[in-house]
């Protein structure tokens, strides 16, 4: 099969999977009878290979999953792997990956395991996803997407594999913000126990006896009745700048995760010193409208740095209408050098 699967990289023929049915698309000009026919009689084993990635999740310690498949093909030469933003998820790259189509694009989400905020640090996030990274490329050299949070996250992992000796292509960094000077910055039970009680409207009694911010969370929204709590009652504490990512969610129980989630990853972003110099060469792109967003804080950290507007602010930068332009822009930005020369790019679908 590993043969096979050669024989398709190097003549740049595209296999999918449209539900039980193999979809082989030829490029130009294309004469290589015997090798087609050669894919025609392994279609059975095509398919189970492409079921097998499709169906593959990387769990952690605590089994959330992490990994997500979110667009296969059979060319792993050209696997990209997007990383979550500030809310742990990786929607936003949806219409972005709907118009690459010759990478297996992968997504790394955080997922946690309580409702209560905790201590992260962006280093030990980078090195939990390097090795979910390796469970479906345990080779060098590797691609790396972040948009705003997922953008910092890319930097520390090609930091942290260029110390392991490990090849970092390109990253691409979409509007990320970087706060120096910040931390540190901890989460303190006194202030967790007064907005709980203001949350839930009401002075619940063991909240003087929590020891912990973990089970303190967990049992409020556990023990308490959230259906007399109005959605517009939680939006009120929440920060308006936080309140974007969160518009879309109508559980309560689950605003209220994501809002820790949040609030989880911004201490640790608030925390996170930018630290050494990094080989990948790195894709910044910046929302015309995106007033705190800038790749200054890069210049000294990164060997090449290209920088590249797109229209919108911090939020919008990620909508459908920009999907295109930026598909295309990250498309050329991670041609080889030896692909340039051969004029060949990521293949961009039309909106």
């Amino acid at each position: 099969m590993n043969e096979l699967l050669n024989k398709i990289r190097k003549n740049k023929i595209k296999v999918t999977l449209d539900g039980e049915n193999l979809k082989v698309k030829l490029p130009e000009g294309f004469q290589n009878h015997e090798l087609l026919t050669e894919i025609k009689e392994n279609k059975e084993e095509f398919i189970k290979y492409v079921k097998l990635i499709k169906d593959r999740k990387v769990s952690n310690s605590g089994g959330t999953e992490r990994l997500l498949l979110l667009k296969e093909t059979l060319d792993h030469k050209n696997n990209l792997f997007f990383f979550h933003d500030g809310s742990g998820n990786v929607n936003a790259y949806i219409d972005l990956v709907d118009r690459i189509d010759s990478a297996s694009c992968y997504g790394i989400t955080y997922k946690a395991n309580h409702f209560a905020p905790e201590t992260l640090t962006v280093e030990a996030l980078a090195s939990y996803y390097i090795e979910e990274m390796r469970a479906v490329q345990n080779t060098q050299p590797y691609n790396l997407i972040g948009w705003s949070y997922g953008g910092m996250l890319c930097f520390e992992i090609a930091k942290q594999l260029q110390e392991k000796g490990e090849k970092v292509n390109s990253i691409v960094m979409i509007d990320t913000v970087y706060f120096p000077d910040r931390g540190p910055l901890k989460f303190n039970l006194k202030h967790e126990k007064e907005l709980v009680e203001f949350i839930f409207q009401e002075n619940l009694n063991w909240i003087s006896d929590a020891e912990a911010i973990i089970p303190l969370w967990d049992t409020a929204i556990r023990s308490s009745d959230i259906n007399d709590i109005s959605i517009e009652t939680i939006h009120e504490f929440i920060p308006e700048e936080i309140k974007p990512m969160l518009i879309e969610i109508k559980d309560k129980v689950e605003v209220l995760r994501t809002y820790n989630v949040i609030r989880t990853l911004m201490y640790s972003l608030m925390n996170y010193k930018l630290e050494g110099v990094i080989e990948a060469s790195t894709l910044y792109i910046k929302g015309k409208d995106s007033p705190n967003s800038s790749p200054d804080f890069l210049y000294d950290h990164v060997d090449s740095l290209t920088v590249i507007e797109s229209e919108g602010d911090h939020f919008s930068v990620m909508n459908k209408s920009n999907a295109t332009f930026m598909a295309q822009t990250i498309g050329h930005f991670f041609l080889s050098e030896e692909e340039k020369n051969e004029q060949h790019s990521l293949k961009i679908l039309n909106p």
